[in-house]
C-alpha cells in the first residue's frame, strides 16, 4: 500500500495550478498524500467533521464551503438511495468534484438524490408499502453481506443464501442479531444458515423453493419502513448462471407484488 500510494502521489505533484485534489479528511493515508501538492488546490470532504473549506455534513445535510467561505447546501444525507459510510463518503467526494468543476448545485443535489447505485450492489428497487427493496445480489460472501447488513439503521429482512462453498456463516449471524428482524433462506445453505441463525437467538426463519417466494414472504414479514435486503452471502450458481441472473430475478419478482 505505501508503494500504491507513493505512486499516486507522484501524479499529484504534477498536477498543475488548474487541478484540484479531492481528500479525504478522515483518512490519515489519503489526506497526507495532499502535502505533495505543489500547485493543485487541495479541496477535502469529511463525514465526521465540520471543515472551513470543502464538503462535509452540517445538520444531516451535505454542504460545500467554497473559496469566497460561501456555505452552500445541497441534499440532505437521509435522501441518498445507497446506504453506508462509504456511500456517503463517495457521495461527499462526488460533490465536491462536481462543484468546482463548475456544476450547479442544484444539478449536484437531484444528481445524489436519484443515484441508485451500481446494479445488484446495494441497488435500491424502490417501494412498495413503505418497505424499502434492495438487490445487493453482487453479495456472494459472508464480508459483503455483513457490509451489506451494517449500511442500514432500519429493521432488516434478510433474504440469502445461495451455492456451497463451505463458508463460516458465524460473524455474519453475529451481525445480524443486531437488525435482521428475520431471514428467508434459499439454495443449498440454507440449511447451513438456519442452524447458525438458530445457534445465535434468531428464530423468524422461513426456507423457500426460490426468488419469487422468496421475495412474497419476505414482503408478508416486513412492515411500512423495513428494508428488504437481497444479500445472499453466497455465489449463484446452484440456481442460477450468474449474480447477475440472481438479481434481475429479485427484481422481476418485486414488480409482481
Amino acid at each position: 500500500m505505501e508503494n500504491y500510494g507513493d505512486a499516486k502521489a507522484k501524479i499529484y505533484a504534477n498536477q498543475d495550478e488548474d487541478g484540484y485534489y479531492i481528500a479525504n479528511y478522515d483518512d490519515p493515508a489519503s489526506f497526507r498524500l495532499s502535502k505533495g501538492c505543489k500547485k493543485a488546490k487541495v479541496v477535502p470532504f469529511s463525514r465526521k467533521e465540520k471543515l472551513a473549506y470543502g464538503a462535509f455534513v452540517a445538520d444531516g445535510r451535505i454542504v460545500i464551503i467554497n473559496d469566497a467561505g460561501d456555505l452552500i447546501p445541497l441534499c440532505r444525507v437521509d435522501e441518498l438511495k445507497i446506504p453506508g459510510n462509504h456511500n456517503l463518503e463517495n457521495a461527499l467526494a462526488a460533490a465536491a468534484i462536481s462543484y468546482f468543476a463548475g456544476i450547479d448545485p442544484e444539478v449536484i443535489s437531484d444528481t445524489l438524490r436519484d443515484f441508485r447505485g451500481v446494479e445488484h450492489r446495494l441497488e435500491y428497487c424502490g417501494q412498495v408499502d413503505g418497505v424499502r427493496f434492495v438487490n445487493d445480489s453482487k453479495g456472494t460472501n459472508p464480508d459483503s453481506t455483513i457490509k451489506a447488513i451494517t449500511s442500514y439503521e432500519r429493521p432488516i429482512v434478510l433474504i440469502a443464501g445461495g451455492y456451497e462453498k463451505q463458508s463460516d456463516f458465524t460473524e455474519m449471524i453475529e451481525y445480524a442479531t443486531k437488525n435482521v428482524k428475520a431471514l428467508v433462506l434459499l439454495g443449498q445453505t440454507a440449511e447451513k444458515i438456519e442452524t447458525t441463525a438458530k445457534e445465535h437467538g434468531i428464530n423468524n426463519i422461513s426456507k423457500v423453493e426460490d426468488m419469487e417466494a422468496a421475495v412474497k414472504k419476505a414482503y408478508e414479514i416486513a412492515e411500512s419502513g423495513d428494508v428488504v435486503l437481497l444479500s445472499p452471502a453466497c455465489a449463484s450458481w446452484d440456481m442460477y448462471p450468474n449474480f447477475e441472473a440472481r438479481g434481475l430475478d429479485f427484481k422481476e419478482n418485486i414488480y409482481k407484488l
